[in-house]
């Protein structure tokens, strides 16, 4: 029987609204990955000035606290023209991490980028149906609804 992908995904809000600058935007705190075997990383992006260079990386480290932390290579790289980033995402999906947590990095540079969020999505739950982070409000599960 198909299943949600909500049922399979945990999201955690990392990173709030943050104005334009050229500043790294570390994730608020370190995802632990027990039990999920991939995480996706998703930078919600607002109004991006030309020219600024965009990547979203993961790190990954042994402990909750960040101890031996390592940037994951790979992560999603952009550098904007006039326009062609404003409201747009940029993903990083990695597949088995080889350490328990994950923590997300958006570096900003050259110009100024709007951010609207970041997000880290864990999928592949070993345990379903998954609990939610605490940033998360509601889940509405629906199965062959009617139409309204």
């Amino acid at each position: 029987m198909p299943k949600h992908l909500t049922q399979q995904t945990k999201i955690t809000r990392t990173n709030n609204r943050a104005a334009g600058a050229t500043t790294d935007l570390d994730g608020a705190a370190w995802v632990d990955m027990a039990g999920f075997d991939g995480v996706r990383a998703v930078a919600i992006l607002d109004d991006v000035t030309a020219t600024s260079a965009l990547s979203l990386q993961v790190l990954q480290a042994d402990t909750a606290a960040g101890a031996g932390s390592e940037v994951l290579a790979g992560s999603a790289e952009f550098v904007a023209g006039a326009s062609d980033a404003d409201n747009k995402v940029i993903v990083t999906d990695v597949l088995r991490p080889s350490k328990r947590f994950v923590r997300t990095r958006l570096k900003r540079g050259t110009a100024n980028a709007v951010v609207d969020a970041v997000l880290l999505e864990q999928y592949s739950a070993r345990d379903e149906p998954t609990e939610q982070s605490a940033s998360v409000l509601s889940v509405n599960l629906l199965t062959d609804p009617a139409a309204v």
